[in-house]
């Protein structure tokens, strides 16, 4: 019993915190006083065209679906440019750019695709 009494009164102990010690403060910052960095606007809060106009090229932000089995990833807008990477059905794509023809979509990983394989969201 005196062992489980003293065991309760150690537990109750730790979880009083120290008394503080005579003669010695502690100072607890006030408000801050500098002025908050700006807050850059998201890309979800980025206003999209108005209806029948054509899309800019750049755009903020559009997505897409991969339809190809597998989609290669170039180095540049044109057939002729090396692959760097294989995108696979069903993978979703951030486009940030186009080819000033339309035929070919500028990803946010890097690299282009053709434009004929995404399916626009």
């Amino acid at each position: 019993m005196k062992l489980w009494i003293a065991a309760v009164f150690v537990l109750l102990s730790a979880c009083v915190p120290p008394s503080p010690t005579p003669g010695v403060y502690t100072m607890t910052p006030g408000p801050s006083t500098e002025t908050p960095a700006p807050i850059a606007t998201p890309w979800f809060l980025t206003p999209t065209p108005e209806v029948g106009t054509a899309w800019p090229t750049t755009v903020p932000f559009r997505y897409g679906l991969v339809t190809a089995t597998r989609l290669n990833l170039r180095a540049g807008p044109d057939i002729q440019a090396p692959v760097i990477g294989l995108l696979a059905y069903g993978e979703i794509v951030f486009i940030v750019g186009e080819s000033a023809d339309g035929i070919w979509y500028e990803l946010e990983r890097g690299g282009w695709v053709s434009a004929a394989w995404i399916d626009i969201q």
